[in-house]
């Protein structure tokens, strides 16, 4: 369960989950639209991926052990481990059985929710971050020049984006949307980091959705400007991520500004040739 969930949250691309779960609705016969409104009233669709794509970021999971019996060994350990992980969650339901050969009824019960994990979860999760949160914890993790990016790719959003989608996760996390192909679209994520010893405050950009907005010609375009930047360029190449990250220490003022040009190519060559 630990193996799958610490590997699912490192290289699931939420563009293959967006993907996965509108094709499951449609061999159900529903509309995937209507599916997710039906869990999400208050959440526009690319909203909610957004902040599917920060959950995993952040492992803000939740890990569910279900069968007819669970063992008062691995009850322990469910509630040990939910007590001690924050954001993700660690759960386990029992579903037991019984029957007097006519009618079958079952009784499930959740362990590992114990008082001790609900005060360790409300302790670290649940508030949403906005500006003035995002930049004190940032002063506290990052560079002044870091910082100061920060802030930059937050005036940028505001003056030339269409929003700023403030996470909800332990570290700082918000997401810039641009008037790309529509009324916006998140096009970058930034993070302040955790701020642990091999913390680092970083950037990254949503490539699988921008590639499904844009023609191959006008994605090209976008890539070869940001591949005008060393540490950009590095990480384009190499191919290692779907959803390709710059650490912000990895980047001069001129990257930055650099970045923020490519990021303005993109509402005028969508689905240009």
């Amino acid at each position: 369960m630990l193996d799958y969930a610490a590997n699912g949250v490192k290289y699931w691309p939420v563009a293959e989950l967006r993907t996965d779960f509108e094709n499951e609705a449609l061999l159900r016969n529903q509309d995937p639209a209507g599916l997710l409104a039906s869990h999400a009233p208050d959440r526009e669709p690319d909203e909610f991926w957004d902040q599917v794509e920060r959950n995993l970021r952040s492992g803000h999971v939740r890990m569910v052990f279900v069968a007819d019996h669970i063992p008062d060994e691995l009850v322990r350990i469910i509630e040990f481990l939910n007590e001690q992980m924050s954001p993700a969650e660690v759960l386990g339901v029992e579903v037991q059985q019984y029957t007097d050969g006519a009618v079958r009824v079952l009784v499930p019960r959740v362990v590992g929710a114990t008082a001790t994990a609900k005060a360790t979860k409300e302790r670290t999760t649940g508030t949403s971050w906005n500006a003035a949160t995002f930049l004190a914890a940032a002063a506290e993790r990052c560079s002044d020049r870091e910082v100061r990016m920060l802030e930059r790719l937050f005036a940028h959003a505001e003056s030339r984006g269409t929003r700023l989608s403030w996470g909800k996760g332990v570290t700082p996390g918000v997401s810039g949307w641009y008037p790309v192909a529509g009324p916006g679209r998140g096009v970058w994520t930034a993070n302040a980091g955790s701020g642990g010893p091999d913390s680092n405050a970083y950037i990254y950009i949503w490539l699988p959705e921008i590639r499904s907005l844009l023609s191959e010609n006008a994605c090209n375009h976008f890539l070869s400007e940001l591949g005008k930047i060393d540490a950009w360029r590095s990480e384009l190449d190499s191919g290692r991520r779907k959803y390709p990250s710059v650490n912000l220490r990895h980047m001069s003022d001129d990257d930055l500004e650099q970045f923020l040009r490519a990021v303005e190519l993109l509402p005028q060559t969508a689905f240009e040739e």
